[in-house]
Formats: C-alpha cells, sequence, structure tokens
C-alpha cells in the first residue's frame, strides 16, 4: 500500500477538510448542550413552579374546610377572618413554625432534586457527543480521503505518462478520462501540446537533414576541386576551377545567412525593435539592386506607404519575394504598393508560368522546390519563401500566393500592419539597408 504523502494535494484537502468538519462539530456539540441545559432548566423551574402553586391551593383550601367546621354558622365576618388565617398559613408568614420550616424543607429538595435531573441530563448528552463527534469526524475524514483520491486518480495516470514520454517517444499520448471536468480538459491540452511537441521534433528533424543534405552537395564540390587542383599543375586548369569554389562557396554563405535569420527570427519573438518603415522605398531600392537586363521590373506607389515594422526585416521578406519573381518570370515583375485603414500591401507580379494551387502553400515550408524549379540557378535551396512567411508572421501580417490577373504568373500579396499615427512623428522613415 503506497503511503500518503505529507506534501500531496490529497493528504492537504483532506486535512483541511477534516479540521474544518471537526471545528464545526465542537462548536456545535457546545451549542446544542447549552441549548439542552437551558430547556432543561427552564422545564425544571416551570415544574417546581406549578408544584408549589398546587401545594399552596391545597393548603388554602384545607385552612378554609377547618375554620367553617369550627365556627359552625357564626356571621360572615368570623368566615373571612378563619379564611386570612389560612392563607397565612399556606404561605408560610403564620402559623405554626415547625409547619413552615418542613414546608421549606420540601420545596428545596424539590428545587434540588429538579437540578440534578437537568445536570444528569446535560451529562448524558455530552458523554454522547464526546463519541459520536469522534467518530463522525473520523469518518468524515476517511471519505474525503477516498473522494480526494478519486478525483486526483487521473491526475496521478497523467504524471505517470508524461514522465515516461521521452524525446523519442512523443507519439505516445496521456490518458484522456471520461467526463467534461477540469482534470479531462488538462489531459487534452497535454496531448494537444504533445502533438505540437512532436510536429515540431518531425520538423526539426527534416530540417536538420534538408540542411545536411544542401551542405552536403557544395562540401563534396569545393573537397573534390580542392583535391584536383592539388594534383594539377596546370595554370590554365587551375584558373577554371576557382570560379567553381568560389560559387559553391558562396552557396553555402547564403544557404548559411538564411538559416542564421531563421534562427534569430525563432529566438526574437517577443523582442520587437519595430519602427516606421516606407514600404514604397523598400521596395524601390530592392528593384534597383535586382536590376536585369532581361527582366522589366517596374514598381508602382501612390507616394509614401508607411509600415510598422522591423527595416532590415522588411527589406529582406521583400528582396525574397522580387528575386523570387525575377527567377521564374520571362520578360516583367509589376511591384505595387498600397495602403488601407489599418495595413499596407506590396503586391509582387510576374508573368512566369505561375505557382499550381496545390503548392501556393506548401512553398512556405523549409527546404521545399517545386518540381519545376529543382535546378540550383532557378530553384535555391528551398529557404527564400519560408524566410519571407517567418517574417511576416512576426510582424502579425500575412503572405498569400495566387494568380495575377494583369500578368498570368504568380502574384504574392505581403500585408503588413500600418504605421499608426504616433509613429509618424519620428524624424525620418526607416532606410533600407543590405540584407
Amino acid at each position: 500500500m503506497r503511503l500518503p504523502r505529507l506534501g500531496s494535494v490529497q493528504f492537504r484537502t483532506t486535512l483541511a477538510a477534516t479540521v474544518v468538519a471537526a471545528l464545526v462539530l465542537v462548536t456545535a456539540s457546545i451549542v446544542i448542550v447549552q441549548l439542552v441545559e437551558r430547556n432543561l432548566a427552564n422545564n425544571a423551574r416551570t415544574a417546581l413552579g406549578d408544584a408549589l402553586e398546587s401545594a399552596s391551593h391545597a393548603a388554602s383550601g384545607e385552612g378554609s374546610s377547618e375554620s367553617d367546621d369550627a365556627e359552625g354558622a357564626e356571621g360572615g365576618a368570623a368566615h373571612e377572618d378563619g379564611a386570612r388565617i389560612a392563607e397565612r398559613d399556606a404561605d408560610g408568614s403564620a402559623g405554626d413554625p415547625e409547619q413552615a420550616s418542613s414546608s421549606d424543607l420540601r420545596n428545596e429538595q424539590l428545587a434540588e432534586a429538579s437540578i440534578q435531573e437537568v445536570r444528569d441530563g446535560v451529562d448524558a448528552v455530552a458523554d454522547a457527543l464526546k463519541i459520536i463527534v469522534p467518530v463522525v469526524v473520523l469518518l468524515l475524514g476517511a471519505a474525503i480521503w477516498i473522494a480526494v483520491g478519486r478525483t486526483l486518480r487521473p491526475v496521478r495516470d497523467i504524471s505517470r505518462r508524461v514522465a515516461a514520454i521521452s524525446g523519442s517517444t512523443l507519439d505516445e499520448r496521456v490518458p484522456e478520462p471520461s467526463g467534461d471536468d477540469e482534470i479531462a480538459e488538462l489531459a487534452g491540452l497535454m496531448n494537444e501540446m504533445l502533438d505540437r511537441l512532436e510536429s515540431a521534433s518531425e520538423r526539426q528533424r527534416a530540417f536538420v537533414a534538408d540542411a545536411s543534405h544542401e551542405l552536403k552537395s557544395p562540401l563534396a564540390t569545393i573537397v573534390a576541386v580542392s583535391e584536383i587542383a592539388q594534383i594539377s599543375s596546370d595554370p590554365q586548369r587551375l584558373a577554371e576551377l576557382a570560379p567553381k569554389i568560389e560559387t559553391e562557396a558562396r552557396r553555402m554563405q547564403g544557404l548559411a545567412a538564411d538559416l542564421l535569420d531563421l534562427a534569430r527570427l525563432d529566438a526574437q519573438r517577443d523582442d520587437r525593435d519595430f519602427s516606421t518603415v516606407d514600404l514604397s522605398a523598400v521596395c524601390r531600392e530592392v528593384a534597383s539592386r535586382l536590376d536585369d537586363a532581361d527582366i522589366d521590373i517596374v514598381v508602382s506607389s501612390n507616394g509614401s506607404v508607411l509600415a510598422y515594422g522591423t527595416g532590415t526585416q522588411i527589406e529582406r521578406a521583400v528582396f525574397n519575394v522580387v528575386e523570387n519573381a525575377v527567377c521564374h518570370a520571362a520578360s516583367r515583375v509589376q511591384i505595387t504598393t498600397m495602403s488601407s485603414a489599418d495595413t499596407v500591401r506590396a503586391t509582387v507580379e510576374d508573368d512566369g508560368a505561375g505557382i499550381a494551387p496545390a503548392d501556393r502553400e506548401r512553398v512556405f515550408d523549409r527546404f521545399v522546390r517545386l518540381d519545376g524549379s529543382r535546378q540550383r540557378a532557378s530553384g535555391g535551396a528551398g529557404i527564400g519563401l519560408s524566410l519571407v512567411k517567418a517574417i511576416v508572421d512576426r510582424h502579425s501580417g500575412t503572405v498569400e500566393i495566387g494568380k495575377s490577373a494583369a500578368l498570368g504568373g504568380a502574384e504574392v500579396l505581403l500585408e503588413l500592419p500600418r504605421a499608426a499615427l504616433a509613429t509618424l512623428d519620428e524624424p525620418e522613415p526607416a532606410s533600407p539597408t543590405e540584407p
């Protein structure tokens, strides 16, 4: 049998409830005894008073009878004198002293007997309560202990199951008791948390595997090229190998930068250094940096469109979206910014092949590349749009992909919080910088 722990909820609840019940019962017992004693005393006084009154009437009647027999047919005055004498004899204020003493003694005995009866009754009630109250307290404590134990049994089952779950057994779940009480709600929330942990663990394992795979290819290329360069003595051959090493090294550098940015966003969810950002200026700056002779990038806006957020992160999100559009466009990319009551929007459209509706949510996952863009030159590592999604989520915004009605390709809509009136008093909007 498992011994109770002094600090357990079951022990503390049982102890507190039992102490309260004992105090209530003891207080009630004292009140009951006092009420019984008072009631019995009042009854005794009433009975004694009735007895004395009956004795007084009896004595008065006997005295009147004797006076009538002695005087016979005397007049009314003699009769009245005899009645007054009998009445004084009954009250003890006149008459024989021995008869008065005997009457007082008899009254004292009656009073003492009445008081003793009251005491005996009160003692009997007190003795009964001395036995009943402890028994009731013990039974009540046992009932509370059992009831609380049954109530907390699902909690102990949940605790044991949670203690057994480790990083390799996140697929297990805690038992959910039947009913609709707080414990069932707790079990349901625990299982929902375990679902999130399992999902996060799977994403982390997939992320590590994908990152390892993406880093493995450029590292293998660099190692192979380095080995060839070591055994080759042809200067022209070495000159041809150098750009390959640089290309793979830059790809690794970009991948590492994206991974670090994702890690920073995960760590800075509650660290918001927001300010006013001119979204139109950011889009123009990004367009100038991605200027391509084969792709016409057009920026359209109606004056300043002021967003509220971190300037470098907003620029990084716009840069990744526009860069993705340039990679897949045939000849034209259109960037449009506008404001609404509470938000600002940046719409990026291209005249490329577009994105299928089934893939418009999946492309925001990490290391996801669509089948038609798995080439390194166009598809990248599959982190750019996932980084966009992370930045937008941090700013409490939205990002959606659709079909461009004007150009026929993909349309990416970025929606961010609009700068409040209080932030417009800043000296100047945050200017875009290099990501």
